[in-house]
């Protein structure tokens, strides 16, 4: 029996596949290394593999005992449990991932398309979903910004993901928006709303809960 034929004969024995691969790897160096022994003292390469595959033994029953060892119901279970385990690993770097990435766009300055600041307003506005904070109003070639940040409250879950939650709109009610610009992830948003300044410079911001929050842009010392 050669090499190959010996070390095919205790692989076939072993039942979990996954560790075949290395029990022939190692039994290989062990019989290179026995070879290289007798060979230094004074064997042929032929003679000295001969002599250590046999002194190894019947392939069947070390495959036999190695199966054991490597049990497939152990070896499966272990293998399962990686799985899941890294099933479960994904999602928390996913989560990590989406929360690095809202908190890096929540710091950031909200972009206005080149508008210069008028007036910080600096206001938090608490709502049951989420908690706003009204930063300032800019102007770019008499178009007006309000920018604005927001933070999903972890305890609620968004069913008005992709709705407006509020509109700028006047003393009548009737919204004086030009557009909008927001995006954001899992937990917070960033944007802004362009509009038209009334005369009398007072912003009314009706929320989707019909809470309506009064801007008097000239107490933030806008003239």
């Amino acid at each position: 029996m050669n090499k190959h034929e010996f070390l095919e004969t205790v692989k076939k024995q072993v039942l979990y596949i996954f560790d075949r691969q290395d029990i022939v790897y190692e039994l290989s160096e062990h019989i290179d290394d026995s070879a290289r022994d007798m060979m230094e003292e004074g064997l042929s390469y032929d003679e000295a593999l001969d002599i250590a595959i046999k002194q190894m033994g019947n392939p069947v029953e070390i495959g036999k005992e190695l199966n054991k060892a490597h049990h497939p119901f152990i070896g499966y279970t272990f293998l399962i449990s990686k799985i899941i385990i890294i099933l479960n690993i994904i999602p928390m770097f996913l989560c990590v991932g989406m929360l690095g990435f809202d908190t890096i766009n929540f710091v950031l300055p909200v972009s206005t398309r080149g508008g210069e600041d008028v007036v910080e307003i600096k206001e938090t506005i608490e709502l049951p979903t989420e908690r706003f904070f009204i930063d300032k109003v800019c102007v770019k070639d008499d178009t007006y910004y309000l920018t604005y940040r927001s933070i999903n409250n972890i305890t609620y879950t968004r069913t008005t993901y992709g709705m407006r939650p509020f509109l700028i709109v006047d003393e009548l009610g009737q919204s004086i928006e030009r557009s909008s610009n927001s995006h954001g992830g899992w937990i917070c948003d960033i944007g802004f709303r362009e509009f038209e300044m009334p005369d009398d410079k007072i912003l009314y911001l009706k929320f989707i809960d019909h809470q309506i929050i009064t801007l008097d842009l000239t107490e933030y010392g806008y003239e």
